[in-house]
């Protein structure tokens, strides 16, 4: 059995046996390839699939269009990727257990769950060399420019444990005196999200400890700019607290671990608990749209009904 890796971060590249596959332009051909590795753990049954992927349109045209997807990604030119990567049944498809395959989104979710629950100033030397391994795979979000509401939904959950990993790096950077590449990893967050008060506190901790005092002033400057355009708010308490000490010199250890003290477990049930209601999104939009099938097939059939 051959080895076959896929990023599905940013642009979809498959490579299999070191070679990267062609072919794969056809916009559903790359969607349908998409979810299914998204959700590589269980079988789909072929109208759920169909209706997922081409819920606009009738269920006879949904499953058409299916086929027709299904049969390009097995007719590939070069590479037999869909007969090595695929179980396909007359009623269900699904990604093959076992698989020798490597998958860039399921190295950040291994990651995010072997770290889970712990601040990152806790982390091991090896947690984090893997935190920062996987970070380095986002390079940019799930299978960018598709749109439709599954993959909104996934990029968002992925997106969150990205972040949820930077935070941790920040974190261990700051601990152990690696301000530069703490401050990289602060970089990295606010791409995606720019109006995270903890973020901005981490950062203008780690300009301080790197004898940056005006980074770390102008990084609170900036954080005062962000929330009053996006919300019409002014920073919390805790970042008052810190610029204060930071404008008058005065020392910020006792501060910086009462705020991670008084704030981890905050913080790391409110980002699982975030993630949970992204996953529980997830299954209902699923059950909602299996609800929708089955609406307008029984609406069909009594159309039927009343026509004959």
């Amino acid at each position: 059995m051959s080895n076959i890796a896929v990023q599905l971060f940013g642009r979809l590249h498959v490579r299999y046996d070191n070679i990267e596959v062609t072919g794969l332009d056809v916009r559903k051909v790359q969607e349908l390839l998409c979810y299914l590795l998204i959700h590589r753990r269980r079988p789909h049954a072929r109208e759920g699939l169909a209706s997922i992927l081409w819920s606009n349109t009738s269920t006879a045209q949904s499953r058409a269009n299916l086929r027709r997807t299904l049969w390009q990604l097995q007719h590939l030119p070069a590479e037999p990727i869909a007969a090595e990567l695929l179980a396909i049944e007359a009623d269900w498809i699904q990604i093959k257990p076992h698989l020798p395959l490597w998958l860039d989104v399921a190295e950040i979710e291994t990651v995010f769950e072997q770290t889970k629950g712990q601040p990152g100033e806790q982390l091991s030397h090896a947690h984090a060399s893997a935190a920062a391994q996987a970070v380095d795979l986002y390079r940019g979000d799930l299978f960018d420019g598709c749109y439709q509401d599954w993959c909104l939904v996934e990029r968002e959950r992925l997106q969150q444990m990205y972040l949820a990993l930077l935070d941790k790096l920040m974190a261990y950077c700051e601990y152990h005196g690696e301000y530069e590449r703490g401050l990289a990893y602060g970089a990295a967050f606010q791409q995606y999200d720019n109006v995270n008060e903890q973020c901005y506190r981490r950062m203008m901790r780690l300009y301080w400890r790197a004898g940056d005092r005006s980074g770390a002033l102008r990084q609170y400057e900036r954080c005062a700019t962000m929330l009053a355009e996006e919300f019409e708010t002014t920073p919390g308490p805790l970042m008052q607290a810190l610029v204060e000490r930071l404008k008058t010199n005065q020392p910020i250890d006792a501060l910086a671990r009462a705020t991670d003290h008084a704030h981890a477990g905050e913080e790391i049930s409110l980002s699982e608990l975030a993630l949970h209601l992204r996953q529980l999104q997830v299954s209902v939009d699923r059950h909602g749209q299996a609800v929708s099938h089955a609406l307008r097939m029984v609406e069909q059939a009594l159309r039927r009904g009343g026509s004959s």
